[in-house]
């Protein structure tokens, strides 16, 4: 099959699930950091300008969940997917939820504060990060009744495992995140357990330091 070729830089935690989808299934790839996400090559591949973009041969998508369906429906491998309708559909709830919900209190107010904007030269919104702590262990205790003793859709890891695991590496290198987390054990439980894989260490980036 033609080369696969993944578009973002490796820090963002969307290329990385990306990265994580083809490591999973043993898909090789090339990872191309070096875009111009407002020329109008990239524009070609992704209309929004976001990241990841991703390249199957003269084949092209956009969208983290959609390139992980394509990557597990078209290449060999393990299963990125249940086959149970049920834990299917709470592999689909799960894409949606973190999406909508955790990574807007996770990354958005806390994450961002504690490593992006310090190294942007700016002082962390500590009222926002303050405002954030509540929300994040509502959404972790959530988390934590869904995965039991397991994963987010059944006894194996899905999708959605590998969108949200690459959001909880950088909230536990902060205070914040490292404290919800020790709140909730399932959750650290079921990140051990993702932490230990080979696709893990295949694509984790060089953690910055969080501002405190």
């Amino acid at each position: 099959m033609s080369t696969v070729t993944i578009y973002g830089p490796a820090p963002s935690t969307y290329v990385r699930s990306a990265r994580i989808f083809c490591e999973e299934k043993g898909v090789a790839y090339d990872l191309n950091q070096e875009i111009d996400r407002e020329g109008a090559e990239y524009n070609a591949l992704h209309p929004f300008g976001r990241i990841p973009a991703f390249r199957h041969g003269d084949f092209t998508l956009h969208e983290t969940d959609a390139i992980g369906r394509y990557i597990d429906r078209v290449f060999d491998g393990p299963a990125l997917q249940p086959s149970d309708p049920k834990n299917l559909a709470l592999m689909d709830k799960w894409l949606t939820a973190i999406t909508d919900y955790f990574y807007q209190v996770a990354v958005r107010e806390i994450i961002w504060q504690r490593f992006l904007v310090p190294m942007q030269g700016g002082q962390p919104d500590e009222e926002m990060i303050a405002a954030a702590i509540p929300k994040l262990d509502h959404q972790l205790g959530v988390i934590a009744g869904d995965i039991g003793d397991s994963y987010l859709a059944g006894d194996a890891p899905s999708l959605a495992d590998w969108v949200l695991v690459p959001i909880v590496t950088y909230l536990k290198g902060c205070p914040e995140g490292e404290g919800a987390i020790a709140r909730q054990p399932a959750v650290g439980a079921w990140f051990g357990k993702l932490a230990a894989r080979d696709s893990f260490a295949a694509t984790m980036p060089p953690m910055p330091k969080a501002a405190e």
